[in-house]
């Protein structure tokens, strides 16, 4: 349901000359790199592309995928991008945690 309904928003925008941008988030549809793809590939229209913000996916308290990776991945479905100042540290328990720079 959620990939028809953006489907749809993302023709009602193309026909009025916008483009939609999908941010990624954790715990959403576009979760994760590989979600994110999926998702905007099914969705596959030109006006509907992904704003790429990896400071939300590396800044979780859990394993995470390396963010080279996730550019690699995402970056052929770029809209926009999301820049944060993060960068992240684990500690030997195996937590992590991203920390902004000054």
């Amino acid at each position: 349901m959620a990939v028809t309904r953006i489907r749809d928003l993302g023709r009602h925008a193309a026909d009025r000359g916008i483009h939609v941008a999908l941010e990624m988030y954790e715990d959403t549809y576009l979760g994760t790199a590989s979600d994110a793809v999926a998702f905007v590939t099914d969705v596959d229209l030109p006006s509907v592309r992904l704003n790429i913000d990896i400071g939300n996916l590396i800044r979780l308290h859990r394993p995470v995928q390396p963010w080279a990776e996730i550019i690699a991945l995402c970056a052929p479905f770029a809209g926009y991008w999301h820049v944060k100042n993060y960068y992240r540290m684990t500690d030997p328990s195996g937590s992590s945690c991203p920390i902004p720079r000054p």
